[in-house]
């Protein structure tokens, strides 16, 4: 199944220099659409957004619960440790005028 990462354009950069998704005490928070992923980062103020485009085995994948659902009107979902990408992953960037 399809899912989103949003990050930094600078980590994302550095996400496709390495070739891997990097888990932040754990876990790599994920959408299921990619503007719900820029959601969460649009919150802290950042107006370019890079997105990952991500292939995952649903099982590998659980939803979060430390994100309000209603607030940001999507759900949050979680993959715990690294995701490693084959390469065809495609990153989008998005842009926001605040």
């Amino acid at each position: 199944m399809k899912f989103y990462h949003a990050t930094t354009m600078a980590n994302a950069l550095q996400i496709v220099e390495d070739g891997v998704i990097r888990a932040h005490f754990g876990e790599v928070f994920f959408c299921k659409a990619p503007l719900d992923a820029c959601k969460f980062l649009l919150l802290r103020g950042l107006r370019r957004v890079g997105v990952f485009e991500v292939e995952l085995d649903e099982k590998n994948v659980e939803e979060s619960f430390d994100h309000n659902e209603r607030f940001f009107g999507c759900k949050a979902y979680i993959h715990k440790g690294d995701v490693l990408l084959s390469g065809s992953e495609e990153l989008r960037q998005y842009d926001f005028d605040l």
